[in-house]
């Protein structure tokens, strides 16, 4: 009977525990991002990757409150196409030092350069 107990609270604050942290997650930037025009974020506590269609980007972020830093940009170096090479290029411009703000309601977010300006819309 004790054992059962046991495993039943066990169970119980594992469930509780997981449906907080998900509950959390929908409220955090971190975690896995759809970008609105095709492509995706992935966020984690120090680093983040993303695509957009052709190469892996990924580099160093430090997310403090509502704003996010990005340095140390790399990423592969496939074939692409020129229009995407390009949209590459300039994706890795706008992000590399810079500090984006973000804005979180549900599981929709947009990132605002610092003049404010909606830089993107990202779902989940």
């Amino acid at each position: 009977m004790n054992r059962f107990f046991s495993s039943f609270v066990f169970v119980m604050v594992f469930c509780c525990q997981k449906d907080s942290f998900q509950n959390k997650l929908s409220e955090t930037i971190l975690g896995n991002w759809n970008i609105e025009r095709g492509g995706n974020f992935i966020f984690e506590k120090k680093s983040f990757s993303a695509t957009l269609g052709c190469n892996n980007l990924f580099g160093e972020i430090r997310i403090i409150d509502e704003k996010i830093n990005f340095y140390s940009i790399a990423s592969t170096k496939i074939g692409c196409t020129e229009e995407l090479r390009q949209l590459e290029e300039q994706f890795v411009l706008l992000l590399e030092n810079s500090t984006l703000s973000f804005k979180i309601e549900e599981n929709e977010a947009e990132l605002y350069s610092s003049e404010s300006e909606l830089i993107f819309k990202l779902y989940r």
